[in-house]
């Protein structure tokens, strides 16, 4: 699908749904580099309020995407740095983007129901990645509310040639008023971006 110049919408979901689907044709992720809400301008931008005020399912009256790799063509010298450059859009890095990792709502009923059967994590959480082809962070109930009770301080460290897959497997943990050591959540990545690492704190 190709975006062009002057395309309209006629609401943010619109816009937002056409720009998921060209990100899965180009293997590409934006990210809002810059936005300003219509509410917002009621306060910086008044004159301008008033000819939008009534299209409050735009949301925002301006927006700037930039691609999640930098957001402006790369050109390097250094032929290693160019072709690295150029795997960042490769369609299984792609795949393992958080955006591209969530759970449907179908496999998230799926997992609530087979949780509540009790049925075995690790081979639960292995069937996922066979099903979707995506890593993701996983939780039960119990580390939830461990989280939940003590969200101070949390403590996260990868450790390597854990699993034969190459990805480094993170593990959350935070420490309750006893002194004790909870893990509240086991996360598997593909890549360590900076992006990546937000998505696996804040998931």
């Amino acid at each position: 699908m190709t975006l062009k110049i002057n395309d309209t919408f006629n609401s943010y979901k619109e816009l937002q749904d056409t720009i998921d689907l060209f990100e899965k044709e180009n293997r590409v992720q934006f990210w809002k580099r810059d936005a300003k809400t219509i509410t917002s301008a009621k306060y910086h931008a008044p004159n301008l309020y008033k000819t939008v005020e009534d299209k409050l399912n735009l949301r925002y009256y301006y927006i700037k995407y930039a691609c999640i790799h930098g957001g402006q063509e790369f050109r390097s010298k250094n032929k290693q740095l160019s072709s690295k450059n150029q795997r960042n859009h490769s369609g299984e890095i792609f795949k393992q983007l958080p955006k591209q990792r969530r759970l449907t709502n179908d496999n998230k009923n799926n997992v609530r129901h087979l949780m509540k059967l009790k049925v075995n994590k690790k081979l639960l959480q292995a069937q996922l990645i066979q099903q979707t082809g995506n890593r993701h962070v996983f939780q039960d109930e119990h580390m939830r509310k461990c989280f939940e009770l003590f969200p101070e301080v949390l403590f996260m460290d990868g450790t390597y040639k854990l699993i034969n897959i190459r990805c480094p497997v993170y593990v959350l943990c935070v420490e309750n008023s006893f002194g004790k050591t909870d893990v509240v959540g086991i996360g598997l990545l593909m890549t360590e971006i900076t992006e990546s690492i937000n998505w696996l704190i804040q998931v």
